[in-house]
C-alpha cells in the first residue's frame, strides 16, 4: 500500500473519531457521512471547524475574525461611539465588538475605510485628546449613544507611553513595554498634561450624552475573568439597542468568545507587551495629584464614584509597592 494511501486512511479515521459525537448529535447524519464520500476535503474542513467549536465549549460563530467584509441587510437605527483615553483598551474593545457583531468597527480618524458603507455599528474615538482631532470628530458629534471605556489613569498613561515608545523605535505595536528610564523622562515632562487630558476626556464623555444613553465600561472589569463576560454582555446589549440589530453571538456563548479574544486564541494577538518594569512609579507629588483628580471626579459624577474610589485604592497600593522597592 502506498504511503499516501495510508495517510488518507489515517486522516479519515481520525476525522470520523473526532466527528462521531457531532454526527450523532445532528439530524443530518446521512448528509454528513455522504460528504465524507463525495468530498473528503470539505468534510475535513467542516469537521475541524465544528470540532474547534466543541473544544472551546461553546457554539460561538467561527471564525471570529473573518467577517470584516460582512454587510448587514439593513442600516442600523443609530451607531454607538466607543470612547477611550489612549492606553485604555480601545484595540481590545474593537476586537471584541467585531466578534460580537460580525461586522466592521470604524474609527473617527480612519473613517475613509468606512465611507462606502452605512452598516457599521460602532465608531471608536479618543476625542477630545489629540489622537482624535476635532475635525475627525465633527461628523459624529451629534451621535446620541456612547460607551465610555475607562481605565485607571495611573495604568493608562504608561500604557499609552509604551505605544509612543514602540512607534518612535519602530517596534511592532503592542509588543514592548517602555524601559523604566524612558518612562521617568516622559513622566517628568508630560505628567501634568497627560493627567489633565485623561480628566477632560472622562468629563467630556460623562456629559456628552444623557446618562441613559451612556454606558460606562471599565477596562479592569472587561479583562477580569470573573467580570469580563458580564461586562461584555452589557456592551453587546447596549450596542444592539442602539442599532436595532441583534448581534451574532448568543448570550450563553459570550464567556467562551470573551476568552477566545482576550486570551489571544484567535487569529490576531491582543496586547501582550514584554520587557520593561512590572511597575511604572510616580513621585509622591504626582500620586497626590492623581488621587485629587479621581476624588473630584467621584464627587462630581455620582455614577462613577465607586469606580473612582477603587482607582484611588489601586493608586495608593501602587505608591506603597513603589516605596517598598526603593527601601
Amino acid at each position: 500500500m502506498e504511503k499516501n494511501d495510508l495517510y488518507s486512511i489515517a486522516w479519515a479515521l481520525l476525522l470520523i473519531f473526532i466527528s462521531y459525537p457531532l454526527i450523532i448529535h445532528h439530524d443530518s447524519d446521512s448528509k454528513h457521512l455522504q460528504l465524507l464520500v463525495d468530498d473528503p476535503e470539505s468534510f475535513r474542513n467542516e469537521t475541524l471547524n465544528k470540532s474547534m467549536s466543541s473544544l472551546n465549549y461553546c457554539e460561538a460563530k467561527w471564525p471570529l475574525f473573518g467577517p470584516r467584509n460582512m454587510k448587514y441587510t439593513r442600516k442600523p437605527k443609530q451607531i454607538t461611539m466607543v470612547a477611550s483615553y489612549p492606553g485604555s483598551g480601545a484595540r481590545l474593545s474593537k476586537k471584541l465588538m467585531q466578534a460580537m457583531s460580525g461586522g466592521m468597527v470604524c474609527s473617527d480618524v480612519r473613517i475613509q475605510k468606512c465611507k462606502d458603507r452605512n452598516d457599521y455599528l460602532t465608531v471608536k474615538t479618543h476625542f477630545p485628546t489629540g489622537n482624535s482631532p476635532g475635525k475627525s470628530f465633527e461628523r459624529f458629534a451629534s451621535v446620541q449613544r456612547s460607551v465610555l471605556l475607562i481605565r485607571n489613569p495611573a495604568k493608562a498613561m504608561p500604557s499609552w507611553f509604551s505605544f509612543i515608545y514602540e512607534r518612535e523605535h519602530h517596534v511592532p505595536g503592542h509588543s514592548a513595554k517602555a524601559p523604566l528610564e524612558e518612562w521617568i523622562n516622559f513622566r517628568g515632562k508630560n505628567f501634568n498634561t497627560s493627567l489633565q487630558a485623561w480628566v477632560r476626556h472622562t468629563q467630556f464623555w460623562l456629559e456628552h450624552n444623557r446618562k441613559e444613553n451612556t454606558l460606562i465600561v471599565t477596562f479592569e472589569h472587561l479583562v477580569d475573568p470573573q467580570t469580563g463576560p458580564d461586562e461584555l454582555e452589557k456592551f453587546e446589549r447596549f450596542v444592539s439597542q442602539s442599532s436595532g440589530i441583534p448581534l451574532i453571538q448568543e448570550p450563553e456563548d459570550i464567556p467562551c468568545m470573551w476568552d477566545y479574544v482576550v486570551n489571544s486564541r484567535g487569529g490576531e494577538m491582543q496586547s501582550h507587551r514584554t520587557g520593561g518594569p512590572k511597575l511604572y512609579p510616580y513621585t509622591d507629588e504626582q500620586i497626590d495629584m492623581i488621587v485629587s483628580e479621581l476624588s473630584a471626579i467621584g464627587k462630581n459624577y455620582a455614577e462613577i464614584a465607586n469606580i473612582m474610589n477603587d482607582y484611588i485604592t489601586e493608586v495608593l497600593e501602587l505608591q506603597a509597592a513603589a516605596r517598598s522597592k526603593t527601601l
